[in-house]
């Protein structure tokens, strides 16, 4: 009888370990987004620089991804380069996550025309952006079969790590 009722106790316990909490609302909001140009020291190729703006409501908050999709237009053909920033240690605030497109990058595949970003805390989707170049023909043709990985780069993987390490909160690297 007692093991009866030790199986019938942990059944009703894993029964409600799978109920699910109801859903907290976000501590993430996504400002605007922004194309910035600069140059580094010493240096006059131009790079491309897009800012995210965004702001946290939690005192600290951890796993915010943001995932981005950056319509580049050169000579009327559009491409598509995406890529994530992962972030640790937000304070509350409002801050900028930053992707970057190198010159090659921007000479190859062209400028951004439209921009989308997702964002996500804890794994759950909470807000979502898109930006359109305004000199540019509206673009919302985001599921193409030429997207190209590795060409907006995070921070740490630019020479910009020592001029813009203080714009963004920690990024998660993998």
């Amino acid at each position: 009888m007692n093991h009866a009722f030790i199986l019938l106790v942990f059944i009703a316990s894993a029964a409600i370990a799978q109920v699910a909490p109801p859903e907290e609302p976000s501590t993430i909001t996504l400002g605007d987004i922004k194309l910035e140009q600069g140059k580094l020291p010493g240096s006059e190729r131009v790079w491309t620089k897009i800012i995210i703006g965004f702001a946290s409501s939690e005192r600290w908050s951890d796993g915010l991804l943001l995932s981005a999709m950056v319509a580049l237009e050169s000579e009327g053909r559009v491409r598509i380069a995406n890529g994530d920033l992962r972030f640790a240690n937000i304070p509350a605030g409002t801050h900028n996550a930053i992707f970057y497109l190198t010159p090659n990058a921007v000479a190859r595949f062209g400028n951004p025309v439209a921009i989308r970003i997702m964002a996500f805390a804890k794994d759950r989707e909470v807000g979502e952006k898109v930006w359109q170049n305004p000199r540019s023909a509206s673009f919302n043709q985001w599921e193409v079969s030429n997207v190209y990985a590795g060409i907006l780069l995070p921070l740490h993987r630019t020479p910009w790590l020592l001029i813009d390490y203080d714009r963004s909160p920690d990024v998660v690297t993998p």
